[in-house]
């Protein structure tokens, strides 16, 4: 065993690949036989192998290690598209040459704010900037925005209207 318990490479070759094929998903019987074992018994004699504590901790590592590749990939992968997001923003918000049918600039120029702005909402979402509020109401005057509020006094004053009724006097 390497310090730690990482890495801890089985000494018996056969047992290692045996863990190898577990933890990366075959069955422990496909993987005894394919190992070069008789296929004759080869489900208790798989099952047996995987009661050992070496076995156990060697696939438990090799499944943890998978798993911590996954997660770099992953996170690689979700870097890759931040940074072309943040690369669209940036060539969105320069001036573009408007070019002709040929390929010629026409002289106009375009600004890109919808790309921009999309590319911008994506990167915000992915970090977490963002709050869905659409299907929560505030309960503390705090927490209304100015144009709620507004759309509050608004309706308060209507129905109000609606209830003023002059008064007649009656002579």
């Amino acid at each position: 065993m390497t310090e730690g318990g990482t890495n801890t490479i089985l000494k018996n070759p056969r047992h290692e690949k045996f863990c190898q094929l577990v933890a990366s998903g075959m069955k422990p019987a496909d993987a005894y036989v394919s190992l070069g074992y008789s296929a004759n018994g080869a489900a208790p004699s798989a099952n047996n192998l995987l009661k050992r504590a070496d076995v156990v901790e060697r696939v438990r590592e090799l499944k943890e290690l998978a798993a911590q590749s996954a997660v770099a990939r992953l996170e690689l992968k979700r870097e890759w598209v931040l940074e072309q997001l943040v690369d669209n923003v940036r060539k969105c918000e320069q001036d573009v040459a408007v070019l002709d049918r040929n390929g010629q600039p026409t002289g106009v120029y375009t600004f890109q704010a919808a790309a921009a702005n999309r590319a911008l909402e994506l990167i915000g979402k992915e970090l977490g900037m963002f709050v869905d509020r659409s299907h929560t109401k505030p309960t503390r005057i705090e927490d209304l925005t100015d144009e709620m509020l507004d759309a509050m006094i608004a309706a308060a004053k209507a129905e109000d209207d609606e209830h003023e009724q002059p008064d007649e006097t009656v002579q």
